[in-house]
C-alpha cells in the first residue's frame, strides 16, 4: 500500500558482486528464509527467450517471491551471450513442425537467450510487482551498464544506488572478511575449545592483512574444531566410565 501511495513499483533488484566464496548465494538464501518467500533460481545458460519469458510469467503468479540469477558473468559479457558460444552443434538440431513442448525446447536450443529479453523481464511493459530479483556476479566489470552497476559519487565514494534503478536498484559488494568478523566466526566455531580458540584469535591479529573469504575462513576454523571434537570423542571412548572407576575403588581393585 505504501508503494502504491507513492507511485513506486513494488519490487527490488539487487546485484551482489565479489570474489567466489564471499556469500552471495548464501545471502540470497538467507533473504528467502528470513522473509519466508519462495525463491526461484534461473540458469540462464540453458534458457532461450521463450523459456525465460514463460518461467518468469509462471513465477509472477506466486508473488511475493525472490528471483535468483547466479553468476550472470558466465552467461553475458556485456550484451553478448557467451554461454552457448561453443555449442554450435545445437544449431544443427531439426525444428519440430507440430508445435507443443518439443517445439518450444527446440526453439530454445536454436536461439540463445538475448540480453534484451532479460531486460524486458526485469523491467518491461508487463508489471512485475512483488519480485525481489537478486543477480550475482564474480566480475562486475562484465556487467552491461544497461543492467546496472555500482555508482560513484563526485567524491569517488561508491554508493549502493545502482546506475540503473528499476532494473538493479542496489549494487552491493561482498568482499573479504574483516578482523572483527573473523574473530566473531572463530569464537562461534571454536568457542568450546579454549586453547585452539585463543590460538586462532592470535593468528588473526598476527596476520591482519591476510585476505580470506567467509567460506575459506569458515573451513579453516571448522577443520580445527572437528579435529578437537574427534580427539575428545576418542578420549571419552578410551577412558572408563566414572561409575565403573568408582566401583573398582570401592572394591579395592584400584
Amino acid at each position: 500500500d505504501w508503494y502504491r501511495e507513492k507511485g513506486i513499483p513494488w519490487k527490488r533488484g539487487w546485484m551482489l558482486y565479489g570474489p567466489p566464496g564471499t556469500g552471495k548465494t548464501a545471502l540470497a538464501r538467507a533473504f528467502a528464509e528470513d522473509l519466508n518467500m519462495p525463491i526461484y533460481v534461473y540458469n540462464l545458460a540453458e534458457m532461450g527467450n521463450h523459456e525465460l519469458m514463460r518461467a518468469w510469467s509462471e513465477m509472477q503468479m506466486n508473488v511475493p517471491c525472490i528471483a535468483l540469477i547466479e553468476d550472470i558473468d558466465n552467461v553475458f559479457h556485456g550484451r553478448e551471450n557467451i554461454a552457448r558460444k561453443n555449442m554450435g552443434f545445437s544449431m544443427m538440431m531439426p525444428m519440430k513442425k507440430d508445435g507443443g513442448d518439443d517445439d518450444d525446447r527446440s526453439r530454445g536450443m536454436l536461439a540463445p537467450l538475448t540480453f534484451d529479453c532479460l531486460l524486458n523481464c526485469l523491467d518491461g511493459v508487463e508489471r512485475a510487482d512483488g519480485i525481489f530479483t537478486i543477480i550475482t556476479t564474480n566480475d562486475i566489470s562484465k556487467i552491461d551498464p544497461a543492467l546496472g552497476q555500482p555508482r560513484k559519487q563526485p567524491d569517488g565514494v561508491v554508493e549502493f544506488i545502482s546506475t540503473r534503478p528499476g532494473r538493479i536498484d542496489k549494487a552491493v559488494e561482498l568482499g573479504y572478511m574483516e578482523l572483527a568478523d573473523k574473530k566473531k566466526m572463530a569464537r562461534r566455531i571454536l568457542g568450546a575449545y579454549e586453547k585452539p580458540c585463543l590460538d586462532m584469535l592470535a593468528f588473526i591479529d598476527k596476520f591482519p592483512e591476510m585476505q580470506e573469504t567467509p567460506a575459506q575462513f569458515q573451513e579453516r576454523c571448522a577443520q580445527i574444531a572437528l579435529k578437537c571434537f574427534w580427539q575428545a570423542q576418542e578420549r571419552e571412548i578410551a577412558a572408563p566410565p566414572v561409575a565403573e572407576v568408582a566401583e573398582h575403588l570401592l572394591n579395592g581393585k584400584l
